[in-house]
């Protein structure tokens, strides 16, 4: 029972100290700023802009950490790192950001090894475990900057990490080892470190001695006066500190002891860990990163690659650290060639050499700044070169003007020390003129745009239009300026002379200017779409057409757009954005008519309405007498016996003209003697009884109801009955209703609707001219001739032209496609055809016809 309640409040504890670990956690973003190397360089961006040029943070750690030298051959990277015949002289390259760090967790280590063959440490074999919820612990940050490949670096005793926006970064965690093998991982992590102050007592195990003799003497009597375990292990690390050099060298670990006695901290490290394991001692090496020891944020570099020993006492694994402080090796960064003169966002070439104090070639990285005082720590920085020795860089020259100095800072390495060169050079913008002229200008023109130099121009530029030029005012980088231009082509050019560190700039263009034309279709009937045309200098032209925000192009200079327009008058802009050119034009959007009239008596009543039964404002005639339509109403005085006429209909804004032939045929038989009459009467009516079922009324679908029946050969025609019969057309016949029909050949056509009923037989009939359109726009203006008999005498000798001429009637659509087809030959379309007629509705209805 009571073992029962202490687990029970042991696991209250537990998840007490887990909930605080919990809400300690930051899981703000993070960013960084700088590429490579210590101090101020100003922000930069880098690019690609050569073979040898670098994105740093696309790289991974494992690139970096087996240093530039590889006399053996390696494999680099990790393998480097563990190879003895390779130098630890990693770049000063940015790996990651930590923070959070004190005396016992800035060794950051990545993985062990405690097996050394052939000159190499063979990384242990990882045993998988699941992490423990530490319960006391010290947290500390790490974001990366270059990809984390096959390990986190963590401090010792780190019992959980815990990712920031992921559930798992690390793929295993090696309790014994303190180890956290990853894939690759850019994500920012906190670590938790039970790592505390230990004074060690005895050593735990015992391990089989490193089989070398003269390594195992030497252990001896470095470790003879030593009275406990723990002093043997520092009587280890003392002796290498103090009797062994920290400098570049690349040496085994025998050469080192016995021999040169110089060399890096993997030297060191490595002679630390033979030595014990001589003497059975169970240690290890440890590779990772060496960080200070402080709670604020610090860059850990590729440079701060470090390796140390661990040794196993009954109170776990202890570091040591047997390697002294070392000294950097001078170098000398000289550019020896840049171009003297240099253009804004062009490409640059800059040589130069990095060697150490021997005048040896050093290996490593160069970054490329561009500075106004060379001793300043702001600058710009142009690229990044991968020295060997020499370097041969081609940059891009920022968008800056003036005089510079380029530095070639070269970045340094563990055991190199950083170094500069800064020659000076000008810098020179390039201008650009930014504008859009089109091939075909307006002879009234605007001509606007910019000179980009890089910053706010102002002053002028010289405008020569045909050799004759002139100053324009640039204010603020934009100028504006109006030209007047004669018909025809000219050469337009703009020129910048320079000025400062302002090169040269220049445009030119030939244009064509002249008079811009758009021809609109004002009337538009209801469903139909605005139609016209874009002429330049009286000729057609491609162009794209913006008609009150709707775009429409215009091919061979005819356009053709359906847009949401209101009955009656709309004013549009017609707007040619492309050649700098605009309009307003008034089109009527207009409805079609329906006239109907009634005698009745001496009165004839006459009534417009459109589709839906509205009726119709405007003007009607009878007969050269013209009455205003009062609620769509107009009514005639007319004589006794009165018998035909034509009603004219002159449309207004909203409605489209219309034509209605009347015709009233008095009873003939009044004057034939009433007894004939009667017997006549009767055989009619008894042949109406017997035989006669009534008239079928035929339709021809048309779009005005007065619209001449003509078509064109091959012109599909719609024919609907008020009910079905039997329709025979052109030698067909068929039952129907409705029927469309076309002809092959010219000339009058029938159609016939015949029906029986018992004896009784209802027919009806309607005619259709196959002819071309010139030939029925013949027979519209042979209408105005008829009208023109009832006024003037003699007109057969009269042309159309004079015809229109004695009548004081102008229209010119129809006077044009008449002569067109009658004296040229023309010949013309539907469409043309129904634009000849409606001419004439707008003549027949005007007012003073």
């Amino acid at each position: 029972m009571l073992k029962k309640v202490a687990g029970l409040a042991l696991l209250i504890i537990s998840i007490s100290f887990l909930s605080y670990f919990l809400s300690s956690l930051d899981f703000s973003k993070t960013g960084f700023e700088g590429l490579i190397g210590e101090g101020n360089r100003g922000s930069a961006t880098i690019e690609p802009v050569s073979q040898g040029y670098m994105v740093f943070q696309s790289a991974d750690q494992g690139e970096f950490l087996g240093g530039f030298e590889n006399s053996s051959g390696g494999e680099g990277g990790f393998a480097d790192f563990s190879n003895m015949s390779s130098p630890l002289n990693p770049p000063n390259v940015p790996i990651f950001f930590v923070e959070g760090l004190d005396e016992t967790t800035n060794y950051l280590r990545l993985y062990t090894s405690s097996k050394y063959e052939s000159g190499h440490w063979i990384p242990d074999s990882l045993q998988c475990s699941q992490p423990p919820i530490p319960v006391f612990f010290k947290k500390y940050k790490i974001t990366p900057i270059v990809n984390l490949s096959r390990y986190l670096p963590v401090s010792k005793d780190t019992k959980a990490v815990i990712p920031l926006g992921q559930d798992k970064i690390f793929n295993c965690y090696d309790s014994d080892r303190g180890v956290f093998s990853t894939t690759s991982t850019k994500t920012s992590y906190y670590g938790f470190s039970t790592a505390s102050k230990i004074t060690p007592t005895s050593f735990y195990g015992s391990i089989e001695p490193f089989p070398d003799p003269e390594i195992r003497s030497l252990a001896e009597k470095i470790t003879a006066n030593a009275t406990t375990d723990y002093e043997k292990v520092k009587a280890i690390e003392r002796f290498l500190k103090t009797n062994y050099k920290n400098r570049y060298a690349n040496v085994d670990v025998k050469d080192f002891l016995f021999k040169t006695r110089a060399g890096t901290a993997k030297q060191f490290a490595s002679a630390f860990v033979l030595l014990s394991q001589s003497l059975g001692i169970p240690s290890r090496m440890v590779f990772g990163y060496l960080a200070d020891p402080v709670s604020t944020n610090q860059t850990i570099f590729a440079s701060d690659a470090y390796v140390w020993a661990e040794v196993r006492f009954k109170e776990g694994w202890i570091e040591f650290d047997p390697t002294p402080k070392g000294s950097g090796i001078n170098t000398t960064t000289e550019i020896t060639y840049v171009d003297a003169k240099l253009t804004a966002g062009e490409n640059f070439t800059v040589m130069g050499r990095v060697t150490d104090e021997n005048g040896d070639p050093v290996r490593g990285f160069v970054e490329i700044y561009f500075k106004k005082d060379k001793n300043s720590g702001e600058g710009i920085l142009a690229g990044i070169a991968v020295v060997n020795g020499t370097f041969n860089a081609k940059l891009r020259a920022p968008k800056i003007t003036g005089r510079y100095n380029v530095v070639a800072h070269f970045t340094g390495s563990k055991y190199y020390l950083e170094s500069w060169s800064d020659p000076e050079v000008e810098v020179y913008n390039r201008p650009e003129f930014n504008l859009s002229i089109p091939d075909r200008i307006p002879r009234d023109f605007v001509l606007k745009g910019s000179l980009e130099t890089g910053g706010a121009y102002t002053g002028y530029i010289r405008l020569c239009v045909d050799g004759d030029c002139r100053e324009v005012r640039v204010t603020g980088g934009h100028f504006e300026t109006r030209l007047k231009l004669p018909e025809g082509e000219h050469d337009i050019k703009l020129v910048f002379p320079g000025q400062g560190y302002l090169l040269p700039a220049k445009f030119e263009k030939t244009v064509e200017a002249g008079d811009f034309e758009i021809l609109v279709d004002e009337t538009v009937r209801e469903g139909e779409n605005i139609t016209g045309k874009v002429l330049f200098n009286g000729k057609p032209i491609n162009a794209t057409l913006m008609i009150d925000g709707v775009s429409v192009d215009a091919i061979n200079g005819n356009f053709s757009v359906k847009l949401p327009l209101k009955l009656g008058r709309n004013e549009l802009e017609f707007k040619l954005a492309d050649f700098g050119y605009s309009e307003q034009k008034t089109v009527y959007y207009k409805r079609g008519v329906h006239i109907d009239a009634q005698k009745q008596g001496e009165k004839l009543v006459v009534s417009v309405t459109d589709s839906d039964g509205n009726p119709a404002d405007g003007f009607v005639e009878l007969n050269g007498v013209k009455k205003k339509l009062e609620n769509g109403v107009a009514v005639f005085e007319i004589a006794d016996n009165f018998s035909d006429g034509v009603l004219i209909y002159s449309g207004s804004e909203k409605y489209l003209p219309a034509v209605k032939d009347l015709s009233f045929q008095f009873p003939w038989y009044i004057f034939v003697p009433p007894l004939i009459a009667a017997g006549v009467a009767a055989i009619y009516l008894l042949y109406r009884v017997l035989y006669r079922g009534g008239e079928i009324k035929i339709y021809v679908e048309k779009e005005y109801p007065e619209l001449p029946n003509v078509w064109d050969v091959g012109e599909t025609i719609k024919i609907r009955l008020e009910e079905p019969a039997l329709v025979s057309v052109n030698g067909f016949s068929e039952f129907s209703d409705r029927l469309e029909v076309k002809f092959d050949s010219y000339g009058l056509r029938k159609v016939v609707a015949i029906k029986k009923e018992g004896r009784k037989r209802k027919k009806g009939e309607v005619e259709i001219k196959i002819m071309p359109y010139s030939d029925g726009i013949a027979e519209i203006v042979k209408k105005l001739e008829d009208m023109a008999r009832k006024r003037i005498d003699n007109i057969e000798s009269l042309t159309g032209r004079e015809v229109m001429e004695k009548l004081g009637v102008r229209a010119p659509v129809l006077l044009n496609y008449f002569e067109g087809g009658k004296y040229g030959n023309r010949s013309y379309s539907r469409k043309e055809f129904l634009e000849a007629f409606e001419d004439y509705l707008r003549v027949v209805g005007h007012e003073d016809f």
